[in-house]
């Protein structure tokens, strides 16, 4: 007796179950768009009075980016209406083109430090050989970059909290780079430390503490403090201490600082007004703000 299977039959086992999944993924899309949208429109009418409805339009495209459950809409609506940092909210942030994993307890990478990054590795070009080290290091988003585009650099990322420095492990990790981790106190530092570094990078806390509610809200309410504000009256504890480190380098070593726009002359001062540097220079960002000093140790 001839097996044979009926060819209509065939078809039929084969193609309805999968014309019946078909259709109920289109009905789940249907109603995922007709949710999503939903959402969209509640979420300009709650943030684009708050931010502007560009900057919410932006927020929104960020967060559909983060593909975040849908169960938790309502709350980090919430939580965004309030200025809750976007970055905290989907646990990662953007830096030089990049994506580095953030917490409350490192800063918000900003697109002023990648001109930072940018100015070292366009003065070092790739056939150098250098030792660096990025004091503050935060989400490690300066030594990781660094590393990236110059990886026979030896590189070190230093920072005073050991739960920063865990989140910048974890980006090492992610960029799978190999980067030398250190706790360390920048105002304490023992400066002979520093002495076989060709390079510091530093973008360190420099807003004084009376300028705290002239921040961004979202910065001030959320961001660590400890990153953001230094405990003299003219936010110049940081860059003296650097300044001081910088006096064991070698000579012909160099010094990149993120700066307050509003302190630049004071910081190339205490450069300036010693002998043991040369060519301090103030470079403006693409705003046109003072932004970043660089010196070379005499």
């Amino acid at each position: 007796m001839s097996c044979c299977i009926n060819r209509w039959h065939f078809d039929k086992i084969i193609f309805y179950p999968i014309l019946k999944l078909k259709l109920c993924q289109s009905i789940i899309h249907r109603r995922m768009d007709r949710k999503t949208e939903e959402q969209r429109n509640r979420w300009m009418v709650t943030l684009a009075p708050k931010y502007g409805k560009r900057e919410a339009d932006n927020l929104w495209r960020w967060y559909l980016e983060a593909d975040r459950p849908f169960d938790l809409f309502e709350d980090d609506l919430h939580k965004l209406s309030t200025f809750y940092p976007i970055q905290y909210l989907t646990g990662y942030a953007y830096f030089y083109g990049e994506k580095f994993i953030v917490n409350q307890h490192t800063l918000i990478p900003r697109p002023e430090t990648e001109e930072l990054v940018y100015q070292v590795l366009e003065d070092h070009p790739p056939h150098s050989n250098r030792r660096v080290i990025d004091l503050g290091t935060g989400t490690g988003c300066i030594p990781i970059t660094v590393k990236k585009h110059r990886s026979h650099w030896f590189v070190t990322g230093l920072d005073l909290f050991p739960q920063t420095l865990k989140v910048a492990k974890q980006n090492a990790e992610v960029h799978q780079v190999s980067i030398h981790w250190q706790i360390g106190d920048i105002l304490n530092l023992d400066s002979g430390d520093l002495a076989s570094y060709d390079i510091i990078i530093s973008n360190p806390p420099y807003i004084r503490p009376d300028e705290g509610l002239e921040l961004d809200e979202n910065v001030y309410r959320f961001e660590p403090h400890e990153a953001l504000f230094t405990s003299d009256s003219d936010g110049l504890e940081f860059y003296r201490a650097i300044a001081r480190h910088g006096q064991q380098m070698r000579s012909g070593a160099h010094i990149y600082l993120e700066i307050h726009p509003h302190s630049a002359d004071q910081i190339s001062d205490l450069f300036s007004d010693t002998n043991h540097f040369q060519n301090v220079e103030i470079l403006q960002d693409m705003q046109g703000r003072n932004r970043i000093m660089k010196a070379n140790v005499v």
